[in-house]
């Protein structure tokens, strides 16, 4: 009755209240540790063998301009991590906001030191109806999670306009899918950092970025929590 959600990974009971705040087992929580370092200084993945830039990030440099200052993912989307989002996301167990929050803020320093300024943290929108159709949006509530914070400013200033899902599309049909499809609706931040939960592509913090270089922001950090 007390503490009546499991841990959102491996569903052992919850047994002290700092467990159930963050909604995940001490063993569970030590095993999402990750490191910044040896990250690929576009895209934010950890580097293999390449040195500043991956390889795929090198290979894609001729297909425009890129609006994004710099961006950095935490986890891999697979293994327990995938089932740490699917617990969230899909599950709706909310608790773990406490936790995805968290790592968001720590990250968040990390990429304040790149900047000029402060940061203000800007959710990507959801798609039209998506909030109907699921009862909430993911990003949204960690937004809201994130506002606790005293250190931290966030502005809901961007829009999504109607748009397929991007999970259903390639590389290519993601891109010209978002483009010019997501808008600055308010005055737009001096330096923005952009959140979502998963980065496959990129096309999507790129229109964001996009959106909020065109309203006047000057510099645009993305983090997520996850790669694909």
């Amino acid at each position: 009755m007390i503490f009546p959600g499991g841990c959102g990974i491996c569903g052992n009971m919850l047994v002290s209240g700092e467990e159930a705040y963050w909604g995940l087992c001490a063993v569970c929580r030590q095993k999402l540790d990750y490191s910044l370092e040896d990250r690929c200084s576009v895209c934010g993945r950890p580097l293999i063998s390449e040195i500043d830039i991956c390889m795929h990030c090198r290979d894609s440099e001729s297909e425009g301009t890129k609006f994004l200052d710099a961006m950095t993912a935490l986890y891999p989307y697979t293994g327990i991590y995938r089932q740490l989002l699917a617990s969230y996301k899909f599950k709706q167990y909310k608790q773990l906001s406490h936790f995805l929050a968290s790592k968001l803020i720590e990250t968040g320093r990390e990429l304040r030191m790149k900047c000029k300024d402060t940061l203000t943290w800007v959710p990507v929108p959801p798609r039209p109806g998506k909030i109907k159709r699921r009862g909430w949006d993911q990003i949204d509530y960690l937004a809201e999670n994130i506002k606790k914070d005293k250190d931290v400013s966030v502005s809901k200033c961007l829009k999504r306009l109607n748009s397929r899902a991007q999970k259903t599309l390639n590389r290519n049909e993601r891109l010209l899918n978002v483009k010019e499809q997501i808008i600055c609706l308010e005055k737009a931040p001096k330096n923005a950092l952009v959140f979502d939960d998963v980065v496959t592509t990129g096309a999507t913090l790129e229109a964001c970025a996009e959106a909020l270089k065109k309203a006047g922001t000057e510099q645009v950090f993305a983090v997520c929590l996850f790669y694909d």
